[in-house]
């Protein structure tokens, strides 16, 4: 993910769109490997793995996927 699509972003926690970003691994080209993206209104925080912001809960995001 790029850093600058941050504002983008809403936390799906409580709609707000004050989000913090902590780098872990970046490109050189700016994007954003490894991170974590944290909600400054119910510290919420959210993983960045593989370039991916991941909003849903883990323990819930294969429930997240259709059956086929």
């Amino acid at each position: 993910m790029l850093g600058k699509n941050l504002k983008f972003y809403r936390c799906p926690s409580c709609s707000s769109g004050d989000l913090g970003l902590e780098i872990g691994s970046q490109t050189d080209d700016k994007w954003i490997e490894e991170g974590e993206i944290t909600c400054e209104n119910c510290s919420t925080k959210y993983r960045i793995t593989l370039g991916l912001p991941r909003f849903v809960p883990e323990v819930n995001y294969a429930d997240t996927f259709g059956f086929q």
